[in-house]
C-alpha cells in the first residue's frame, strides 16, 4: 500500500470512528455550530498537513524533512505567545532558537 493509500484509510477510520464517538457520547457534547465547525475544520487542516508532509517527503530528501518538520513545536509556541498570550520567557525563546540552530545544522 502506497503511503497515499495509508492516509486516505486512516482518514476513513478516523471519520468512522468520530462518528461512532459523536453517537455513543452525543448526550453529554455540546454541539453546537461552532464547535462542530472547529472540528471539521480540525479534522480538514490535519489532513492538508499529512498530504503536505507525503509532499515534502517525496519532494526532498528524508534526512532534511524530518528535522524541518520537527519544528511545529516551535511554530505552536510563537503562534502560543501571539495568539493566546502565553509568557514567553528567556528560557523559552533560548530553547527555540537552539532547536532552530540545530535542525539547520542537521539539514547541511
Amino acid at each position: 500500500i502506497s503511503p497515499f493509500g495509508y492516509y486516505v484509510i486512516a482518514g476513513v477510520a478516523a471519520i468512522v470512528a468520530a462518528g461512532l464517538a459523536y453517537w455513543w457520547f452525543r448526550p453529554s457534547l455540546d454541539t453546537n455550530t461552532l464547535t462542530l465547525g472547529g472540528a471539521f475544520l480540525l479534522a480538514l487542516f490535519v489532513t492538508l498537513t499529512y498530504l503536505l508532509f507525503l509532499y515534502a517527503l517525496d519532494s526532498g530528501p528524508e534526512n532534511v524533512v524530518i528535522p524541518i518538520t520537527s519544528l511545529n513545536v516551535a511554530v505552536t509556541a510563537i503562534l502560543a505567545t501571539i495568539f493566546l498570550k502565553e509568557p514567553m520567557t528567556l528560557e523559552k525563546a533560548l530553547g527555540l532558537i537552539f532547536a532552530t540552530v540545530a535542525v539547520v545544522l542537521l539539514s547541511l
